[in-house]
């Protein structure tokens, strides 16, 4: 097929692909063995395979436009097999491995003075309570050939992109499930110095919840978080919005008898908002619609990793597939899935998606069942 066949070939896909009912009826009765003059030239499998490259790019497209809210709080990792694994990482918060090198003190976070001829002190690293397993998840959608015929080919705009939706939606809610389960705050996550409160959400709350975490320990240092992402359910959206849009308020002070009145300017420009929906679809809860959380955005504070979302590498998206067990042709040549299978005229959809999110450490993130 020259260029210019498959450039014309290329345009009618992909007008047919967009909506333009003219296109899919040419492409349709080609493929049912009625080509009009305007594509004789073309054999089936030409459009097939130009068919294929052009809906490929398409829904890898889609799946990379299409919004996300978990990588806002969680950061991207990837696993090379499915074998349960163990997270080590550099953890920079641990010190070296002296405490006072030619006489100076060596201080947490920094280098160590190295007199001449002497060895260097090494860093330490520790390795992540909590092992990882790589998940894989999907599913399938069956039809029949009538079904394909009666619906004009609409299919193939709707069903890729929605196979995408149901895969970004796991990947949520894969987060999500780090944070709550179905009932409630996660007790395994949310333990020790990270032991969940029960405030409700107000300008208050959220700087103590700051001033927290900013007081708790790990190796001697205290854990310092640059940008925060206040994570809450869609029905604490409203007033989220409204506690970070406060940028001041009168207070009163009692002085030598009398009361005074000034007003404190506020800032949380360190705090981003996130909404996530998934978290009233997983926590069945009483206290599921005030529960919010405070957790470093982008899943790290800078030293150590919080929220983690793995995948598999090469498979960092969603496969998807088509089945239909068509046979060949009679005179020879494979049959096109759309047609059905050989059996009874069925084909499928289906997507793949591996992906699991998981929990690094837990120092840097609150939690509040905001039921106070």
């Amino acid at each position: 097929m020259s260029n210019n066949r498959a450039t014309e070939a290329g345009k009618i896909i992909r007008a047919a692909i967009d909506g333009d009912h003219g296109a899919r009826g040419i492409i349709k009765s080609h493929v049912m063995g009625t080509p009009t003059s305007y594509l004789e030239s073309f054999s089936t499998s030409d459009l097939v395979q130009t068919f294929t490259v052009a809906v490929n790019q398409q829904t890898e497209q889609q799946y990379a436009d299409m919004p996300r809210v978990w990588d806002k709080i969680a950061k991207r990792n990837q696993f090379s097999d499915f074998r349960e694994q163990e997270v080590v990482e550099f953890d920079w918060n641990k010190p070296l491995d002296v405490v006072e090198q030619a006489g100076r003190q060596v201080v947490p976070g920094g280098l160590a003075v190295v007199p001449e001829g002497t060895e260097y002190p090494t860093f330490g690293y520790s390795t992540a309570e909590r092992r990882v397993k790589l998940h894989k998840h999907g599913a399938r959608m069956p039809f029949l050939f009538e079904y394909v015929i009666n619906d004009q080919w609409n299919i193939l705009n709707s069903l890729p992109a929605e196979l995408n939706k149901k895969a970004l939606q796991t990947e949520e809610i894969e987060i999500g499930l780090q944070l709550v389960n179905q009932d409630g705050i996660r007790p395994d996550v949310f333990s020790g110095v990270a032991a969940p409160s029960n405030r409700a959400l107000t300008l208050d709350a959220l700087r103590d919840a700051k001033t927290e975490v900013a007081y708790r320990q790990v190796n001697g240092r205290y854990v310092r978080v640059n940008k925060w992402a206040l994570v809450v359910p869609t029905t604490l959206k409203d007033v989220a919005q409204d506690v970070l849009s406060i940028t001041s308020y009168d207070t009163t002070v009692e002085e030598g008898g009398e009361t005074r009145t000034f007003r404190k300017n506020v800032s949380n420009g360190d705090v981003e908002l996130v909404v996530m929906d998934v978290l009233l679809d997983i926590d069945q809860s009483a206290s599921a619609p005030t529960t919010w959380f405070l957790v470093p955005a982008g899943g790290s504070d800078g030293t150590r990793d919080s929220l983690v979302q793995n995948f598999l590498t090469g498979h960092e998206t969603p496969e998807l597939r088509v089945h239909g067990n068509t046979g060949n042709y009679l005179g020879g040549g494979a049959v096109d899935f759309k047609q059905g299978s050989f059996l009874n005229d069925d084909l499928q959809y289906r997507v793949r998606h591996i992906v699991t999110g998981s929990v690094s450490h837990n120092d840097a993130l609150y939690a509040s069942t905001g039921t106070d």
